[in-house]
């Protein structure tokens, strides 16, 4: 009865609403992945099960949850073995549907690898976010960003150039995961850009960092050249825009997804009604994915700054 009451008073908290909302987005976005293009059919027994080890499989598997073990122990501080066995009942669930779905296979391995990267996350939350975390609020929109990255990345490989759609997300997360004082820290007179951007590289700003590496993964895989040219420019846009513009992490947050929505609407000039000219119902599918989880994205950024003291 009082582990309830604890877990009851923190889901009722402020922090405990944001991280519940973020671990509802991120379930949803894993399943709108795993899913698409949504083809299902009428189940064959044929079809069951198999059992196939791919190493790309297995670690796109553990990058895809490790966003859900992150929110699962910052927001409910659920035990290791209680992420692992979210990420096991989710992936099972998946799994279990896509045995309706003709472009799918439901893998045994795909079960042990999910559940690997919610424990990973949990880990990584505790042992790298939670030092370096001085402001609780930001870190689950910034969890938001990162499915929505991957998406815009898979999307590329239908639309050359188009990863460069991932900047203004990497500004968002950027501002929110960043440390409050660390404008305090910097001194422009003088100062060129480059020098502003290494106390970026201090041990307070290992979430930047983490975040950066597992947004960009899937772009190193296809562009390895662009995925450092992305990330410099996003720390260098951010410092310019908090420290030249002055504007607060939450403005600089609201301005990039505002920018990310209103490019990821259009196509090569065509607006969403021009969306079939993209090609294949496949890629059609996963552009309205896009644009349905930037716009929760921004519409959960909206709701966490009305909430009180999100004025910095």
């Amino acid at each position: 009865m009082a582990h309830r009451s604890r877990l009851l008073a923190k889901l009722t908290s402020a922090q405990g609403q944001a991280s519940g909302l973020a671990l509802g987005y991120c379930c949803v976005a894993i399943a709108l992945l795993t899913l698409n293009p949504f083809d299902f059919q009428a189940y064959r027994p044929s079809e069951f099960w198999v059992c196939r080890f791919r190493l790309g499989d297995v670690l796109q598997n553990i990058l895809l949850f490790i966003p859900l073990g992150i929110l699962l122990r910052q927001g409910l501080r659920l035990p290791y073995g209680f992420c692992l066995l979210w990420g096991l009942l989710l992936s099972l669930g998946i799994e279990t549907a896509q045995l309706w779905l003709v472009a799918r296979t439901s893998n045994l391995f795909d079960l042990g690898s999910n559940a690997l990267g919610a424990g990973l996350g949990a880990w990584l939350y505790q042992w790298v976010l939670a030092r370096s975390d001085r402001s609780p609020s930001p870190q689950p929109l910034a969890m938001m960003i990162l499915p929505l990255c991957w998406i815009r990345a898979i999307v590329a490989e239908g639309q050359p150039n188009s990863e460069w759609l991932i900047l203004p997300g990497a500004i968002a997360a950027i501002a929110l995961l960043r440390p409050p004082d660390l404008s305090s820290h910097l001194a422009l007179s003088g100062n060129p850009v480059w020098r502003q951007l290494g106390p970026q590289l201090g041990p307070h700003c290992w979430p930047v960092l983490l975040w950066l590496l597992l947004a960009l993964v899937p772009v190193m895989n296809n562009q390895p050249v662009l995925a450092p040219l992305i990330a410099i420019a996003a720390l260098a846009l951010e410092r310019l825009a908090a420290r030249w513009l002055g504007l607060s992490r939450w403005q600089i947050c609201l301005l990039g997804l505002w920018v990310g929505f209103g490019l990821g609407a259009r196509v090569d000039g065509l607006w969403l009604w021009g969306l079939r000219a993209y090609g294949t119902e496949g890629w059609y599918k996963l552009r309205w994915i896009e644009i349905m989880l930037s716009g929760w994205v921004l519409a959960s950024a909206v709701w966490f700054v009305r909430r009180p003291g999100q004025n910095s």
